[in-house]
């Protein structure tokens, strides 16, 4: 029996939550292909998750250079040369220097190339000299998937041919939601109870506790947030750089009302966003707007572009405010609380997309459409 060809996936390092992805891609490839992820292992490990055999540790470099984080996989072109595996999946980030070079290689050695890719970035302001960067970047790879419509759009824009681009709608597995409903609202009911909010409202945001997250605009907010109702309370959960300060200043502000929880075990960040009135994303948006429209929690976010966030449309699947409008954010969590039938309509929306359109089931899907395709390239670009 001939061998299977072998697909890679480079990691930076592989997180949790892209565990069923990986899983289930591999389950789809039985008897086509064999996947192998590659990447640092160390976050499953601590965290308890199983690992299968389709994953394997894999270095990733990091280092500080002209106040940036650049990377490698320092073993990565040894091991092409070594293994000749017929599809690489990079995760395609500028920084990573291996993105830049290792494409090159697979050309040569008749290797198919495809970028994972959201395209965009926060932290740079889109520009004719940084279109051109992106161009010579993704024109490395044999195909391109993206995130979303926007990751596509933004592709094509820079000169990247749109027939060679596809889209797995970013998710993550959003099943418990609608299969494990009551499980999770034990446990959010037991939250409640333990941080004495019992059935009083309760502002949630989630989120790494950095700059671009914005932590401080709802502890901006509060003092006018506060009196919508006299009951209401606000969780913040995640941690991160600004943990300290965040809850510094949450003491000071409103130590009965406001709760700081810093990091929560694995499944009680999704518990918390059960257990929300509403759910307030303040910045750079990820994807607890996933899990938080599955569960059917009002969702507000801060209007920032990304395939990330374009699941959200502004009264539809959820709510927009402008991004660091401190009174519009106040304006749109008053209309939230005291519109109950709105509400309802907009959630409900919310619910059908993630149930019906933005899944992991279709990820998966698209995900291994691309990794076929590129399999049944015959000759090289």
């Amino acid at each position: 029996m001939p061998e299977l060809p072998q697909v890679w996936v480079l990691q930076p390092r592989v997180r949790g939550y892209r565990v069923p992805v990986w899983d289930r891609v591999a389950q789809r490839a039985a008897g086509r292909y064999s996947l192998s992820v590659l990447g640092p292992l160390a976050e499953l490990r601590e965290s308890g998750y199983t690992i299968g055999p389709h994953f394997r540790e894999f270095p990733f470099h990091e280092r500080q250079w002209l106040g940036r984080t650049w990377s490698t996989w320092p073993d990565a072109a040894e091991a092409v040369r070594r293994e000749r595996p017929a599809v690489v999946v990079f995760c395609a980030t500028l920084t990573i220097l291996t993105c830049w070079t290792l494409p090159k290689l697979c050309r040569q050695l008749g290797i198919r190339t495809i970028a994972w890719t959201k395209v965009h970035s926060r932290s740079v302001q889109r520009s004719r000299w940084t279109d051109a960067i992106k161009r010579r970047f993704h024109g490395r790879f044999d195909l391109a998937v993206c995130y979303g419509r926007q990751s596509l759009e933004e592709l094509a824009s820079i000169g990247y041919p749109r027939e060679r681009i596809r889209i797995a709608q970013n998710t993550l597995d959003t099943d418990r939601a609608f299969q494990d409903r009551a499980a999770i609202d034990r446990r959010a009911a037991e939250l409640r109870q333990a941080a004495g909010i019992g059935d009083a409202p309760v502002l949630v945001s989630i989120g790494r506790m950095v700059p671009r997250k914005r932590p401080f605009d709802l502890l901006a907010a509060w003092p006018r947030l506060r009196e919508l109702d006299a009951r209401l309370r606000l969780v913040l959960v995640g941690d991160g750089p600004l943990l300290d300060e965040v809850r510094r200043r949450a003491h000071a502000l409103d130590p009965a009302r406001i709760l700081v929880t810093g990091r929560v075990p694995p499944g009680d960040d999704e518990a918390w966003l059960a257990a929300a009135t509403a759910v307030v994303l303040p910045g750079a948006l990820g994807l607890a707007i996933n899990q938080a429209m599955a569960l059917g929690r009002p969702t507000i976010v801060a209007d920032e572009r990304g395939a990330d966030s374009e699941i959200l449309e502004h009264d539809v699947t959820g709510w927009r405010y402008p991004r660091g409008d401190i009174p519009l954010l106040v304006e749109t969590i008053r209309g939230v609380l005291r519109g109950p039938e709105n509400c309802a309509r907009v959630t409900r929306a919310a619910i059908e997309v993630m149930r019906d359109r933005v899944n992991l089931k279709n990820m998966v899907a698209s995900l291994d459409a691309a990794i076929s395709e590129a399999l049944a390239m015959s000759e090289p670009r």
